[in-house]
């Protein structure tokens, strides 16, 4: 079955994988507040609505995020995506340095919340490590 996509716009991308039950997103370099709490908060029903635990963020293109938006996102979408099922994280980190040192206290966060973390600069091998990690945990549980 083909990637769905959910959301599409010059702000963000938001897709839904059925094969390997991934989402995932593409922030663009507009994206606002309005459409990422839309964007993420879809998200989170994804992995609520197919049992997913898997999510990719392609964050090249953002610059960083401001601080309500980082607040909301730690303290509103966080426990929401954890609660929906979320375990695992591919983060493509943004290309500017601005916006990798505003990653770098979400994946603190998230590791510290039980979300296994994978830090990328490229699109194949985030998602292939995504697509490999609950082989390897129950390879790991045997």
């Amino acid at each position: 079955m083909p990637t769905m996509l959910i959301l599409d716009d010059v702000r963000g991308e938001l897709m839904y994988d059925p094969e390997e039950k991934i989402v995932h997103h593409h922030y663009g370099k507009t994206l606002d507040s309005e459409h990422l709490k839309a964007l993420m908060l879809r998200g989170n029903g994804l992995l609520k609505q197919y049992g997913a635990e898997k999510w990719l963020s392609d964050n090249r293109d953002l610059v960083e995020h401001s601080a309500e938006d980082n607040d909301w996102l730690t303290k509103i979408w966080t426990p929401g995506a954890i609660s929906a099922g979320w375990k695992y994280w591919a983060l493509i980190v943004p290309e500017q340095i601005r916006g990798r040192m505003n990653m770098f206290e979400f994946v603190n966060l998230f590791y510290e919340k039980g979300i296994r973390v994978m830090v990328f600069v490229d699109y194949d091998p985030a998602w292939q490590w995504l697509k490999d990690v609950d082989k390897k945990a129950d390879q790991d549980r045997k």
